[in-house]
């Protein structure tokens, strides 16, 4: 399960999400899928974790479409295929799954499922990704803006993503970027940034007010 993840069906207990499946809540069963999958709180039994996720993602659950990618992408229960996985991943994006997008953006970006490596190709899915507030794209988005892959290289834009990311998990990478950013004067150091405010510039004026202050 994903830090934040904002889908209620991520923090029931299997026996309520036994009962939501055996009523026929498509996301409870690809949650239960999930579970079985990972072997969380439950034993893990890929043979029945594929079969939920299967039959879920057939009838257009996009959690579920999401989760079997994810196991196609690891050869996980299935027989690896980044094909498999880059299709359902597209079919859950294009129901406004936020991993989906993140996922096709990182397949793009890495050239995956035979895709020639491509930045620009990535970056609207990426952009969408963020935008719905999904973590592991804010930090790639915020790292492609501080090194120029997102076309142009913008701080205050990085700095922007880094923060956003850090509302939701204390990342050291995250902190240790936006942190660097600060020290070197790129981006300026606001409340709730780690660390504390770097010391202000010596500049000429600074020095001569602090040489008049000394003064009896």
């Amino acid at each position: 399960m994903l830090l934040g993840d904002p889908r209620p069906e991520a923090r029931m207990a299997i026996p309520e999400l036994e009962r939501r499946m055996a009523a026929g809540d498509l996301s409870a069963q690809a949650e239960l899928g999930a579970r079985y999958g990972l072997g969380s709180e439950v034993k893990q039994d890929l043979p029945k974790a594929i079969g939920l996720l299967r039959a879920a993602a057939d009838k257009g659950n996009a959690d579920a479409q999401f989760f079997l990618a994810s196991a196609y992408a690891a050869g996980q229960g299935v027989p690896q295929s980044d094909i498999q996985a880059f299709m359902l991943y597209e079919q859950a994006a294009n129901q406004g799954h936020p991993g989906g997008s993140y996922m096709m953006a990182n397949m793009i970006i890495y050239g995956r499922a035979g895709i020639s490596p491509s930045w620009s190709g990535g970056m609207s899915h990426l952009w969408t990704a963020a935008a719905k507030g999904y973590p592991p794209a804010m930090l790639l988005l915020g790292a492609a803006y501080e090194d120029g892959n997102a076309g142009v290289v913008n701080p205050r834009a990085a700095a922007y993503w880094y923060r956003r990311y850090l509302n939701f998990i204390q990342d050291p990478r995250a902190i240790f970027n936006l942190r660097r950013m600060i020290v070197q004067g790129v981006v300026p150091y606001e409340p709730g940034d780690p660390g504390d405010p770097p010391d202000a510039p010596q500049t000429p004026d600074t020095v001569q007010k602090v040489k008049d202050a000394s003064k009896p």
